[in-house]
């Protein structure tokens, strides 16, 4: 069974909106076209752009022998060094949570209290625009322990330029030549619906009704004004917009058997990321970048106030700037912008960042004097007998004093 798609003056703008509506979730950029993950796949450390609502992957620079990398005649301008690939990632530096089954709404809709005899979910809208994600088996959250972003961050410092050679090397007419995500986390699933919305009246109504032997999941609503589009989890993917280049594709959907693929395939449904864009002199202003996001929004705020040539920034950025407070619409938080005005960081390779936050800083600073303290102690309980203190006990009090700041970050 294909995507079931409602009637929608524009489908190919639903990415947009979806992606606004949804990002204050907090799960990263939302992905109108999920991305197929295969089993065993780690997307961490995977670069590449999103477009129409789509990932696409260029080469994992955490994989040294990663296929996309094997043309490594791409060099540094006026150097012969080749071009750096990365370190690996280990086990040990990911952190996976359990997404229980959840309906995630836009700010102006919700989900009311109880479902129907088939499972049926009703929501009420606040319109006139929203988005939907149904997620009714519950999700996986792969992320990079808080720890190791120092690590990325120094990383792209360092490999940015090269980064930018090479994506421009694979083609230059599509985002790739200009923006790059690097993945630091994601949420995948196997059973998902989603669902954008416009011109909706006040108060109206949508229903959400699962799977059943003759018909894959789908939305409603009780008025006929109300534009709506949304597709399922019972597809390998959905097909959007043409990019300029054939070359990247967005998830085909066909006729053939790769439509036929069991309904359990996972699917990235967001995206944890770093941006890095490269200033162009043509593109730097937010309301000129296709695809704009949250995300865009604070690199042109970093262009427009440093002499940056490249302007990195994470989805936790906005996260931070918008803490304790209702999340802002894309026009509110560029009125946040002018109104906080954020310091920026402009590193010796030209690289613009969103400055440590000052208690940020003091926190980081604390931890490890934390850390050497706890070493200290330890060799000196190993040497010593007369502790009243078990050795467990000990460890345990610090481990717990560690994760009380931690949680100041």
């Amino acid at each position: 069974m294909g995507p079931s798609n409602g009637a929608i003056p524009n489908p190919g703008a639903s990415h947009g909106s979806y992606a606004d509506n949804l990002f204050h979730i907090g799960f990263g950029l939302p992905l109108w076209h999920p991305h197929p993950l295969k089993t065993g796949d780690v997307m961490i450390g995977d670069v590449g752009f999103v477009r129409h609502g789509a990932f696409h992957k260029l080469f994992n620079a955490a994989t040294p022998t990663d296929s996309d990398l094997a043309s490594s005649d791409v060099t540094l301008a006026g150097t012969d060094v080749p071009t750096p690939l990365g370190v690996a990632i280990g086990n040990s530096e990911l952190c996976v949570e359990t997404v229980s089954p959840v309906v995630l709404c836009d700010p102006g809709s919700s989900p009311d209290a109880g479902v129907d005899a088939r499972g049926g979910i009703f929501l009420t809208t606040k319109g006139p625009s929203g988005s939907v994600l149904v997620i009714p088996d519950g999700a996986r959250r792969v992320y990079l322990d808080p720890e190791s972003i120092h690590d990325v961050i120094t990383l792209i410092r360092q490999h940015h330029r090269a980064w930018h050679a090479r994506a421009s090397n694979f083609d230059r007419t599509t985002s790739a030549s200009h923006t790059l995500v690097f993945v630091t986390g994601y949420v995948h699933s196997a059973q998902w619906s989603a669902a954008t919305f416009d011109r909706a009246s006040a108060s109206s109504r949508m229903t959400y009704s699962p799977s059943n032997d003759m018909l894959s999941p789908r939305f409603t609503t009780d008025t006929t004004d109300t534009h709506l589009h949304y597709h399922s989890q019972m597809s390998p993917g959905t097909a959007g917009d043409p990019l300029f280049s054939e070359r990247w594709p967005p998830p085909a959907w066909t006729a053939s058997e790769e439509t036929l693929r069991s309904p359990d395939v996972e699917h990235v449904l967001f995206l944890h990321v770093l941006k890095i864009r490269f200033r162009s002199g043509t593109c730097d202003s937010d309301d000129r970048v296709q695809d704009s996001d949250y995300i865009d929004i604070l690199l042109s705020y970093i262009f427009k106030n440093s002499n940056a040539h490249a302007a990195a920034a994470r989805d936790k950025d906005i996260y931070t700037l918008c803490k304790s407070r209702p999340f802002p619409t894309r026009h509110e938080f560029v009125q946040l912008l002018k109104d906080e005005s954020p310091k920026i960081d402009v590193d010796e390779t030209g690289l613009g960042m969103l400055a440590p936050r000052k208690e940020h800083s003091l926190t980081a600073a604390l931890l490890t004097r934390m850390r050497a303290s706890r070493a200290r102690f330890n060799k000196e309980l190993d040497h010593s007998l007369r502790r009243e203190r078990s050795p467990t006990n000990a460890t345990a009090n610090w481990n717990a004093l560690e994760s009380f700041y931690r949680g100041f970050r």
